[in-house]
């Protein structure tokens, strides 16, 4: 086991001064302060790395993380990241998308649709985040549906 730790350290090179920036916000986000950081860089600079580091950071400090990933291209459905999301948390089932995300209804309509849905999926999101921290990482979010963008 300690072999495992070792070889993790060494894979894992660099980006110190970032994880202890990043180790602080989790200490207050484990203490009750809402937060929001952004990792960004070039491809293949290690950013999925970090984040990994952070969310088993944040396992440690008794804040349940989640995390979504965006994908390339107009292939994803409305609200992909947050179906991830809610999947993961469990309440997936409690939330409809399906009328939201209707094209047949109006602008008006679907604007009302879409407030009412975004209280619901924001009541539900906060009531489980009294219960314990929540962290949510988002990857890749130059590639996220407009509708996961808006709810965000």
């Amino acid at each position: 086991m300690e072999m495992c730790a070792l070889l993790e350290t060494e894979i894992f090179v660099g980006r110190y001064r970032e994880m202890a920036l990043l180790r602080q916000r989790l200490e207050q986000l484990a203490a009750g302060t809402p937060l929001v950081a952004s990792i960004v860089g070039e491809a293949g600079i290690g950013k999925t790395t970090l984040c990994s580091r952070v969310m088993a950071e944040a396992a440690d400090l008794d804040v349940r993380g989640v995390r979504a990933t965006a994908v390339e291209g107009d292939g994803s459905p409305s609200y992909w990241l947050w179906v991830q999301v809610l999947r993961q948390l469990g309440i997936d089932g409690e939330i409809d998308f399906e009328p939201v995300s209707s094209v047949m209804v109006d602008p008006l309509s679907r604007r009302q649709l879409e407030f009412s849905f975004f209280e619901k999926v924001s009541e539900r999101v906060r009531a489980l985040a009294d219960e314990q921290p929540l962290l949510f990482v988002f990857e890749d979010l130059h590639w996220t549906d407009d509708e996961s963008l808006r709810l965000l």
